[in-house]
Formats: structure tokens, sequence, C-alpha cells
């Protein structure tokens, strides 16, 4: 069975292993929040990925990303239609509009154990769906799209 975990600072030890074992690279701040920065010629644009835990007990899990780098230029109103359209058909990331750039999140309520199996999915997921969505704003999504996510599910390493 799989080792479960309460919330907490403990969480901190397991994104740790975690992203060890995907053999990502990342940096951590003062407050033992991860940093990652995603890019690579298969990948425009650049992915800031933030990996904290927040709320009272530092109990919930937030993914964020915010795509930066080489971008069409769009008027607020056509991001917002983008943003819109993209949640209308897609889980994750939930995307919206801030201070010139498109940006995601995922949260997840950690007051219950999961598993490593469970946060390992999610990260995944969160992490493909980022991927898809950058190709998305750049006119890529097509064949690329299934090309990438399966690499990247399969044995994708990130810069």
């Amino acid at each position: 069975m799989s080792e479960m975990f309460p919330a907490g600072e403990r969480l901190f030890h397991r994104m740790k292993h975690l992203l060890d074992k995907l053999e990502l690279r990342y940096a951590i701040d003062e407050d033992n929040d991860f940093q990652l920065i995603i890019t690579g010629e298969d990948i425009a644009p650049q992915l800031r990925i933030l990996i904290l835990r927040e709320g009272v007990m530092r109990e919930v899990l937030a993914l964020i990303v915010r795509f930066e780098g080489d971008l069409p230029t769009w008027t607020e109103e056509e991001a917002l239609r983008i943003a819109n359209h993209w949640n209308t058909v897609r889980r994750w990331p939930r995307i919206f509009w801030k201070n010139g750039h498109f940006h995601g999140d995922f949260h997840i309520d950690l007051e219950a154990d999961v598993s490593q199996e469970f946060l390992e999915m999610n990260l995944k997921h969160f992490l493909g769906s980022s991927l898809q969505f950058a190709l998305y704003i750049t006119g890529r999504e097509g064949d690329l799209i299934n090309r990438l996510s399966k690499r990247f599910l399969d044995d994708f390493r990130l810069n």
C-alpha cells in the first residue's frame, strides 16, 4: 500500500523527493517553496512553475505556472477570450490573465492523507497540461501536443 502522509511540513520532503525522482531541476526559496523553469527547443514560451504550500497549516498544495518569454501580443480582451475558451474545454490548469501574462493554477487540499502516487499523478497532469496550454497559445497544439505529452508522461526530463 502507498505510504500516506499528513498535510503540513512533511509535504516539503515529499515534493522534494518527487521532483528529484522526476529529475526536475528546481530552486528552493526561504519559505521552502519550489520554483522550476521549464524551457527547451520544443517549448515556447518558458514556463515558470511555483510549488507552494498554502493555508493556515500549509495543508494546501498550490501549483502555479506563469507563461513568459517570446509570445504574441494580445489585448486584454483577446487574452481573456483565450483563457475563457481554455477553461471551458480543459480541466487543468485553470488559466487567467494578470499583469500582461497568462497564469495557471491548480490546488489540492491535503488535510486528509494522500499517497505519493496521488501527488506524482497530479504534478504530472499539471505539468503536462501547462505544456499543452503553452502550445495552444502559440498555435502549435496539434500533433506536437501528443508527442510532448507522451514524452513528458513517459520519461520527460526538463531543463
